[in-house]
């Protein structure tokens, strides 16, 4: 697996270098992919989204994703980097490659399924306590801004509350079955 920043942004260069080994050793078909780390310089997100990954339709025959970090990001107490904590940050990342281990495994989808699948990449990465508080604080600025990019796609509306709801019930499943077992 071969990542690429073009952001620069510490958090980012911390990120590879702090989770890079254990996504190799936990998702070995990753492998082959390139993925690719940029800002969305573009503002192709809006300001209530922190991060997206782009996936390409052919991801057998072009074997490189990109994760746009939304450095524009305005949610109801600040920006990106004082919004989330650097777990956080971490965990939404790490969910992020879930989605690029969610399409290469066939378990792509357009509804709650995926980003639960998702999730679970950040819970398998150690990141499940602070994945379960990005979501909270994501449905605080939705409850803000309900007009969500992603809520005007068709099809789509697993970034309704009740959805997130449930994925903050299955990660805190997740825990609890973890603590109970240690």
């Amino acid at each position: 697996m071969n990542f690429v920043d073009y952001t620069s942004l510490n958090i980012v260069i911390e990120y590879i270098q702090n989770y890079k080994s254990s996504i190799e050793k936990k998702y070995p078909e990753l492998s082959k992919q390139t993925i690719e780390i940029e800002t969305d310089n573009e503002n192709v997100l809006p300001k209530t989204e922190p991060m997206v990954t782009v996936i390409p339709e052919e991801i057998d025959s072009i074997h490189c994703v990109r994760i746009l970090v939304n450095i524009n990001y305005s949610g109801v107490t600040g920006n990106l980097n004082n919004r989330f904590n650097k777990e956080e940050l971490f965990a939404l990342l790490s969910h992020e490659i879930g989605h690029v281990v969610a399409s290469i495994n066939g378990k792509a989808s357009s509804d709650n399924a995926e980003e639960v699948y998702a999730d679970n990449c950040a819970f398998e990465l150690g990141l499940g306590a602070p994945m379960i508080e990005a979501i909270k604080k994501m449905k605080e600025d939705y409850n803000y801004s309900p007009n969500s990019y992603f809520n005007s796609l068709p099809g789509l509306n697993k970034y309704s509350t009740g959805e997130m709801d449930k994925r903050i019930v299955e990660l805190e499943k997740l825990t609890t079955i973890t603590d109970a077992t240690m």
